[in-house]
């Protein structure tokens, strides 16, 4: 074989590797596209649970190991809980039911405390929803404040007039239990807790065969989005794409 035939040979399979690179590169854009369209296509003007689901776990793990969307993250919170917050009410009596609820350590650990805060930033930041289910103690009136977590939530029921008030909050999650001989055994469990404001004269005590907890109201957080959505979107979801590729500028960057 000559030279120009081998020359040849090599153009030709150098000008396929680029042919086939595109063509992967167009694959992968209108997979992308695909994506897109049934996240938002299935829930109409929102994203499906499942699409919500996948963006929430990409911000996780962008907020971990991307360091622009850590310290984006970050400055966010000091900015907000820095200088920590005081909290008291004018009347006497009201001030010390409040100072006791601010004081308990359960609800230090959950939210009163300055940790509890700033790591709540982050999760609102992160996730877009906080859950905080309130738990009342009927006999003393002592209120205990917890969250369920984002992925436990897999449907927010709503007036059907009214998509902006919402009714119920569906929680689906593995319960764990240990018997006497230390055997643990898993089961799927479902319930739904009322939204904070929702006082119906009559509420009703189940829905299908799963319990609702009455006892139990749901304040929900959320923030990207918009005001119709039943879900709040991750704030960073907007900048993972420019991280992405910053990131990739800087490693060429690094190569010259």
């Amino acid at each position: 074989m000559s030279d120009t035939e081998l020359t040849e040979q090599i153009t030709q399979l150098a000008n396929t590797n680029e042919l086939l690179v595109e063509r992967l590169a167009a694959l992968e854009l209108a997979l992308e596209d695909r994506d897109w369209i049934r996240f938002i296509g299935q829930g109409e003007r929102e994203f499906t649970r499942e699409g919500l689901k996948t963006i929430t776990e990409i911000a996780r793990l962008m907020y971990l190991k991307n360091p622009l969307i850590g310290r984006g993250v970050s400055v966010k919170r000091f900015y907000v809980w820095g200088q920590g917050v005081n909290i008291h009410a004018p009347d006497p009596d009201i001030n010390a039911t409040l100072q006791a609820f601010l004081d308990d350590g359960k609800n230090k650990t959950e939210l009163t405390s300055h940790q509890a805060r700033m790591l709540k930033e982050v999760d609102l930041e992160v996730e877009g929803n906080i859950f905080f289910v309130f738990f009342t103690n009927p006999s003393t009136g002592v209120v205990r404040l917890r969250t369920v977590p984002f992925d436990e939530i897999t449907e927010v029921i709503t007036n059907p007039e009214d998509c902006k008030e919402p009714w119920y909050y569906k929680r689906s999650w593995q319960s764990t239990s240990v018997d006497a001989s230390g055997i643990a055994t898993t089961e799927t469990r479902c319930d739904y807790y009322p939204d904070w404001r929702y006082a119906p004269a009559n509420g009703r005590q189940t829905i299908g065969n799963d319990a609702v907890h009455w006892d139990s109201p749901v304040y929900h957080v959320k923030v990207g989005g918009f005001s119709d959505w039943r879900f709040g979107l991750s704030e960073i979801y907007a900048a993972i794409d420019w991280a992405k590729a910053y990131k990739s500028f800087l490693e060429n960057w690094a190569t010259i």
